[in-house]
């Protein structure tokens, strides 16, 4: 996958929930998914931006640190811990992959607002 301006970024992402009750498994995985996809599209997008923000180090001190980020998530939306744990841990989880999500989504947002303002609105929803 290759992206390369933000409304192809926008067009890629998934709008994900994080629910406040417990979840089964299977909802589980389609939310790690989620995740997963969006990561995806995020790191395209860096992969994309990093070569042409070289000469910006502030631009670049944003990259790096979102990538960080990213592949963290990626990571922990990676791991399947026994999913037939009972509902507490799986919320444990759950709640550990939104804060680290949260963290993602506030990088993307000021990522945008240094790369292209006009779309900083539509990330924040999109993601």
């Amino acid at each position: 996958m290759i992206i390369t301006t933000i409304p192809e970024l926008v067009a890629n992402l998934s709008t994900v929930v994080f629910p406040q009750e417990d979840i089964s498994a299977e909802h589980e995985l389609r939310l790690r998914r989620q995740v997963r996809k969006n990561c995806d599209a995020l790191l395209a997008y860096i992969q994309h931006r990093m070569p042409h923000d070289a000469a910006r180090p502030g631009h670049m001190a944003i990259l790096c640190g979102m990538r960080k980020e990213v592949l963290e998530l990626q990571h922990e939306c990676g791991t399947l811990a026994l999913l037939a744990a009972q509902p507490k841990r799986r919320s444990q989880r759950i709640a550990r992959i939104s804060e680290l999500y949260e963290e993602v989504r506030g990088s993307s947002v000021l990522l945008c607002q240094q790369a292209d303002p006009r779309y900083t609105d539509a990330v924040a929803i999109a993601m």
